[in-house]
């Protein structure tokens, strides 16, 4: 009895280190299998930060290309557009200089014609009023010619009259001779006097002929000197024109000047806001380079972890092979403890109705269960853990990519 009772205490010893190795093999085994997990989301972690980096700076450099560009060709085309009114207002001050210079010259030709015009009207007026003068003066003398060639008719008449009274008398024949010679003498005289104001007359109707042509070429030139005024007028009229249409493009390159100006003003207020932009962008990529590089840092201290976990998991997994090989053969111990247990109380119970258990196996069938759950408990606990750290940390990666783009597309 007391042999067999001694037997039955090494076998239970044996079986309990059995159970006990059996347990901490799997323990390691799902240990190992939890250690795999982080390190592979380690790596996927690592790869999203990589992945962020990359995609931060590009956007960032996209950015900056396109408003360096997009400041480039409005900076190029205000430049071209200053180049043009500068020309444009050269051109309009020589137009304006021109025309400036051809009113003036129009001008004093207007005045030297017109006081040459005006000299030649007094000159043909005091000629016009001194013929008239002399015409007064030929139709006062054409009356006193008509009055002596009435009286010299008188005188004709009182002859024929003295003729006849000849007849009658001879003493008046001589007085009537005397007075008739005297007649004869005052008529030759009147006769004379006529003819030389008939000629005096001919001269002041040629004279007047010669004012007559005078007056039309004076006319003539007068209406030459209209329609060349009107010209001039119209010239003036033109230049005039002319020189508002300048002081219009004068007054719209000068508006364009200003609208340059506010452009210009515009553009440096552009460009000294998008200089703070540039800035603010600079520090907003130094603050996102600051965090980047504390992701790097916590990346590089996680590769380090993860290397750490991964010797780790080799030696785990080292352990796991030895684990294995123990596992294997306490298997095949406990196989062959069973077998002979099995064999001993299949023989024990030919002699006996009752199964003898040890303690330990009593106690281990008790608590098996409750093991079971408690390790699956912690098991499920652990996945937990792992998951929610794993999503705090992909929020912690999407909100840093949320704040990368916003300060890249501010």
């Amino acid at each position: 009895m007391e042999f067999s009772r001694s037997a039955d205490i090494s076998e239970s010893s044996e079986r309990e280190r059995g159970w006990v190795e059996l347990n901490q093999l799997t323990a390691r085994s799902a240990a190992g299998v939890s250690n795999f997990d982080v390190f592979r989301e380690a790596e996927c972690i690592k790869q999203e930060s990589r992945q962020f980096n990359c995609d931060a700076g590009s956007a960032l450099e996209q950015s900056t290309e396109a408003e360096k560009e997009m400041y480039s060709g409005l900076a190029d085309k205000l430049r071209i557009e200053i180049e043009e009114a500068n020309v444009e207002r050269v051109f309009i001050d020589l137009a304006r200089a021109k025309a400036e210079r051809e009113y003036t010259e129009i001008k004093a030709q207007r005045e030297a014609e017109a006081a040459r015009f005006d000299r030649k009207i007094e000159t043909t007026s005091s000629k016009t009023r001194s013929l008239s003068k002399e015409l007064n003066a030929a139709k006062e003398l054409e009356a006193e010619l008509m009055a002596t060639y009435q009286d010299l008719n008188a005188l004709q008449n009182e002859m024929a009259f003295i003729k006849v009274m000849e007849r009658s008398s001879e003493n008046k024949r001589l007085s009537d001779k005397l007075e008739l010679a005297s007649s004869q003498a005052e008529l030759e005289a009147a006769r004379k006097e006529l003819l030389s104001l008939r000629e005096e007359g001919f001269k002041l109707m040629a004279e007047m002929d010669n004012i007559r042509g005078e007056s039309i070429k004076i006319a003539e030139e007068r209406e030459q000197l209209a329609k060349s005024g009107k010209k001039r007028e119209a010239d003036l009229r033109s230049v005039n024109s002319n020189l508002h249409k300048a002081i219009s493009k004068l007054e719209l390159a000068a508006s364009a000047e200003k609208r340059a100006g506010a452009i210009v003003a515009n553009l440096s207020t552009a460009l000294q806001q998008l200089q703070s932009d540039v800035a603010v962008v600079k520090r907003e990529a130094e603050l996102t380079n600051q965090e980047v590089s504390a992701i790097q840092e916590e990346t590089a201290k996680m590769y380090l972890t993860i290397k750490f976990y991964e010797e780790r998991l080799r030696d785990a997994a080292k352990e796991l092979e030895a684990g294995k090989e123990l596992e294997a053969v306490a298997l095949e111990q406990l196989q062959t403890l069973t077998e002979s247990t099995m064999r001993e109380r299949a023989m024990a119970a030919l002699f006996c109705s009752t199964i003898t258990l040890s303690r330990f196996e009593y106690y281990y069938l008790i608590n098996h269960a409750r093991s079971a759950q408690e390790v699956a408990d912690m098991k499920v606990a652990a996945a937990e853990a792992c998951t929610e750290a794993i999503q705090a940390r992909e929020k912690e990666m999407h909100f840093l990519k949320a704040e990368t783009t916003r300060g890249t597309t501010s």
